[in-house]
């Protein structure tokens, strides 16, 4: 036991002296390889193309300490090749985006990361898109501005590139002051400030601004601006004041009106902002109440001035007018404020709310023992425009219904036959018009007794010869009842005349048998229709030509005219 330890200590021994060499040797190795994975350092680019940049060739040089060359690549090529240490340059690079790499290759070849450059070379030119005003149009203002816009982020944009173009215009003629980035440069908008200092003009006067000259501006690229000129907008430019001697104002209604309320038209001589109500006053005469403006409307030009007419015109009849008597805060759209002589007076309207009065001269007793109803009227006022009638409380009409017969006009005087006498009461009501709507109205309420007496008419004729000696010829009679109840014919009576022959007297050679009608032989007549006699077992009435002993020559030819009348009741 104790030689076998021994002997394992000695091998220990001896061995132990490599093991530790080759820690050392593993451990120098070591540091070796960390060395040389190093590599040389990352090459600095020196000089390279402007970003962005109009041109299509590119120089680059580039520096590394300890480097004995150089890899380069460019773009999407596939591989890193060996390139001059002093540099390397391209040519005829495309439009667009593009990226330079380059690595150091130390004496050992090992090489280096990459160190890049990306750069955009631009070919496109920039162009104006447009120019248009920065303020409002039309202007007094002693600044106009406009704003520029590129189609790109350009530069080197001055005064000296834009004219103004003008017409119109007197006094001091306008200058460009300034033209100035939106932000720093280049920019894609910049705005152009112009002075208006001195300068006078109406409102038919106007400032444009055109881009004349494009040497100095340039994109970022060096791409100089597209050819000029380009035009730009204008303003309309105006100093001069609207006055109230271009200021008229009409009525927009009839006068004389009864109307609640009025309105007037205003229109200016150019469009106009500002006009409020308290730009007019209203003169009122003979009216009561307050009245009032109540609304301005309108734009540009003409404005509608609205007003109340007060309450009543105590005195018959009143006026009122509007006047423009404030010229604050109008102005034109330039803003030039109003400015002449006020007050201006519009028109003036009569009101009117006075109705004309009215008065029964006639109409039936109440109550009546007659359906057929008789109305006269009359007014003192010279202003009457037209009568309006109603019966049985139905509307007012300029014609009145008349039971059995055709409407009657609605004037003094009226007569027309009731409706369902019966002892119903039965109504009438007038208005009197004035020529702007005003009325009076009276109305009137009577009894019509049952069993009245009622009208009706007769008509008839004999269509034969008469010559003496003859045979009596019969008068056939007609009897219309009109009424909207049913009559009883009590009495029809003819009575010749006259004769167209003054020598052929009627009383002497003709002859009349009257009906046998009479309230114990009546004829009755349903509401609205008629009858001819002979009917009912009542006779018609006849006529004859007598005989006499002396001549009657004076007869031939002769005609004779019958009258009739009656009575009945319902």
């Amino acid at each position: 036991m104790i030689s076998h330890l021994t002997t394992t200590a000695k091998s220990a021994r001896a061995w132990m002296p490599l093991a530790l060499l080759g820690v050392l040797a593993l451990s120098g190795w070591a540091a070796w390889t960390a060395l040389a994975a190093s590599g040389p350092p990352t090459p600095t680019i020196t000089s390279s193309p402007a970003n962005p940049t109009n041109a299509t060739s590119a120089t680059f040089t580039y520096s590394s300490s300890g480097a004995t060359g150089f890899l380069c690549k460019l773009d999407g090529a596939a591989s890193f090749t060996t390139c001059a240490t002093h540099g390397i340059a391209y040519t005829g690079l495309a439009p667009g985006s593009h990226a330079f790499q380059v690595r150091s290759v130390d004496r050992t070849g090992h090489t280096s990361s990459a160190t890049s450059y990306c750069w955009v070379i631009d070919r496109t030119v920039p162009k104006v898109s447009s120019i248009v005003r920065s303020d409002a149009n039309p202007t007094n203002a002693t600044r106009l501005r406009w704003t520029v816009t590129f189609s790109e982020p350009v530069k080197s944009v001055a005064a000296s590139n834009f004219t103004l173009a003008t017409s119109n215009l007197g006094g001091t003629a306008p200058t460009i002051l300034t033209a100035a980035p939106s932000g720093s440069a280049p920019s894609t908008t910049w705005t152009v400030t112009a002075s208006t200092s001195g300068a006078t003009a109406s409102n038919s006067g106007s400032i444009g601004l055109d881009l004349t000259a494009n040497a100095t501006i340039q994109d970022a690229a060096g791409n100089a601006l597209a050819s000029a000129p380009v035009t730009g907008q204008q303003y309309t430019f105006d100093t001069t004041p609207p006055s109230t001697s271009g200021v008229s104002i009409a009525r927009n209604g009839n006068s004389p009106t009864n109307a609640a309320s009025v309105s007037w038209t205003v229109t200016f001589a150019e469009a106009v902002s500002g006009v409020v109500a308290a730009n007019f006053s209203l003169a009122a005469s003979g009216l009561s109440g307050t009245p009032a403006i109540t609304a301005v409307t309108g734009s540009a030009t003409t404005r509608t001035i609205t007003a109340s007419t007060g309450s009543g015109t105590p005195s018959g009849s009143g006026t009122l007018q509007l006047k423009l008597v404030r010229t604050g805060p109008i102005t034109d759209l330039a803003g030039n404020a109003l400015a002449g002589a006020l007050p201006v007076n519009g028109p003036t309207y009569t009101i009117d709310r006075l109705a004309p009065p009215v008065t029964f001269t006639t109409k039936p007793a109440d109550p009546s023992s007659v359906s057929t109803s008789h109305f006269s009227w009359t007014s003192p006022a010279s202003d009457v425009d037209r009568y309006e009638c109603a019966t049985e409380n139905g509307a007012f009409s300029t014609q009145v219904p008349s039971q059995g017969g055709p409407a009657k006009p609605c004037v003094s005087p009226l007569t027309y036959a009731v409706a369902g006498t019966s002892n119903g009461r039965h109504q009438f009501g007038l208005r009197a018009y004035d020529h702007v709507g005003n009325f009076t109205q009276i109305a009137y309420s009577w009894k019509v007794a049952t069993g009245s007496i009622q009208d009706f008419s007769i008509s008839g004729d004999a269509v034969d010869l008469l010559y003496p000696g003859a045979p009596a010829r019969p008068i056939a009679l007609k009897l219309t009842n009109p009424n909207p109840v049913a009559i009883v014919v009590t009495d029809a009576h003819v009575t010749v005349a006259s004769s167209s022959s003054v020598a052929c007297r009627p009383g002497t050679n003709v002859a009349v048998t009257q009906s046998d009608v009479s309230a114990t032989n009546p004829v009755r007549i349903a509401a609205g229709a008629s009858v001819t006699l002979p009917t009912q077992l009542v006779a018609a009435p006849t006529i004859r030509m007598l005989n006499l002993s002396t001549n009657q020559d004076a007869c031939k030819n002769a005609t004779f005219s019958l009258s009739y009348n009656g009575s009945a009741h319902s």
